[in-house]
């Protein structure tokens, strides 16, 4: 059995957007008028919840929704405000976990940076507010957006091996079980992907067990994902030149994400393994 690597390229500069602010080439969506939506209080069952769906790139894909919904029986109950991904490359910055164990959306203000150095969530569902309370003596509450005059903000991101996409919206007057959402943005593809084939080398090719790959710069971070987007492999360095074993993986699409200073190499790496055909003429 043969293995072949066909190699190709792309590269960039890593990724950020401020909090509050678009640029041109971005994707922007001002809601007009600024929408408040109030949650249902009700009796279980309860009734459908207050939601507004974000399509954070404008691709036609609701990507994130904003949900509020109120609940009671029996001298208990709970109100929630929360932010809920679709998909699972759809990703929430997360604040901390309160004292009920609920992780909480990170409330940010204008200016700040949304970037990889934020903590990002696999979690669906991170709370705004929430309250619960009950009959027995145990009750819990939070409300991490302690109302900004200029805004609050949620980080968001879109993630996959070849981009990341990193987006805010703009939040305010939540409070029990309403909330108001006013505008939100994205760096839509602003890898700025350009052609840079010296910065990184990857031989030989074509290869039956390994790949090197060396660099310009002191690689700190390689990630090794599948054709799925699916981690397989990642190791922490801090040199210029790396050795990674191919012997046991199956044919297929890879992608080799390199981190480099200020710099993210994605590299699509396509390995293909061939039968050996025995034949008395060839």
């Amino acid at each position: 059995m043969v293995s072949l690597i066909m190699l190709s390229f792309i590269n960039g500069y890593t990724q950020y957007i401020l909090a509050g602010h678009h640029q041109p080439g971005n994707y922007f969506f001002d809601i007009i008028p600024d929408t408040t939506l109030i949650g249902p209080n009700t009796h279980i069952p309860p009734q459908p919840p207050a939601t507004y769906q974000i399509d954070i790139n404008g691709d036609k894909i609701n990507d994130f929704e904003l949900y509020s919904l109120g609940y009671w029986m029996n001298g208990g109950g709970g109100t929630e405000i929360s932010i809920r991904a679709h998909y699972n490359h759809c990703q929430i910055a997360l604040c901390c976990i309160d004292s009920c164990q609920n992780k909480i959306a990170k409330s940010l203000e204008r200016n700040d940076s949304i970037s990889k150095n934020l903590t990002w969530s696999n979690d669906t569902i991170l709370y705004l507010s929430h309250t619960f309370w009950n009959i027995e003596p145990y009750s819990c509450y939070y409300n991490g957006f302690i109302n900004n005059s200029l805004g609050n903000y949620l980080a968001v991101r879109l993630i996959d091996p070849t981009d990341t996409i990193y987006g805010w919206i703009k939040v305010t007057n939540v409070d029990w079980s309403a909330y108001t959402v006013q505008e939100f943005a994205s760096n839509t593809h602003s890898f700025g992907i350009e052609s840079q084939r010296n910065d990184l080398r990857v031989y030989p090719v074509p290869t039956n067990d390994f790949i090197k790959i060396e660099s310009q710069m002191p690689i700190s971070d390689l990630i090794l994902y599948n054709q799925f987007g699916i981690e397989i492999m990642q190791k922490k360095l801090a040199n210029m030149k790396t050795m990674i074993y191919l012997k046991d993986l199956k044919n297929g699409i890879y992608f080799i994400k390199c981190l480099m200073d200020d710099k993210i190499i994605t590299q699509v790496s396509q390995l293909v393994k061939l039968h050996m055909i025995n034949c008395n003429i060839c």
